[in-house]
């Protein structure tokens, strides 16, 4: 019988996830390649394999912060979704989700972080295809 080794929930969560969750990340990520906001702690320490990280996060796929949620100025508590990670690079493949009540509010919930100085580093939003494509004159 093979005995699976225990990660803890801190190794599988990145440095934007921490900080969302009210956690300060075990790294700094002032003094790091920007990427690294995306990558679980494990896998920038090196005490868990990407693999791993997949997995437990598929087994857990949420976090929820009650306090944090009333920080954000929600009446009930937040549920952060996580994200898929690429096996590739380690990082997520997206920022995470807010939801309340199963109803997303991850755009109000980045305004309320952003008013309350936090930078979570988020990506930037890819734009849609009609602007691409106004940009490129193809539409008027």
């Amino acid at each position: 019988m093979e005995t699976q080794k225990r990660i803890p929930e801190s190794d599988i969560l990145t440095p934007q996830e921490h900080v969302i969750m009210g956690s300060t990340p075990s790294i700094n990520v002032a003094e790091v390649d920007k990427t690294k906001w995306y990558i679980p702690e494990g896998v920038i320490n090196g005490t868990v394999t990407i693999a791993d990280v997949v997995q437990r996060r598929e087994e857990l796929n949420s976090f929820e912060s009650s306090v944090i949620g009333f920080a954000l100025g929600f009446d009930k508590p937040i549920k952060v979704r996580l994200q898929a990670i690429d096996e590739e690079t380690g990082q997520t493949v997206d920022d995470p989700k807010i939801l309340v009540d199963e109803v997303d509010v991850t755009e109000e919930a980045y305004r309320q972080f952003k008013q309350m100085g936090m930078d979570l580093h988020l990506r930037e939003k890819r734009s849609d295809p009609e602007v691409e494509m106004i940009r490129r004159g193809e539409v008027e």
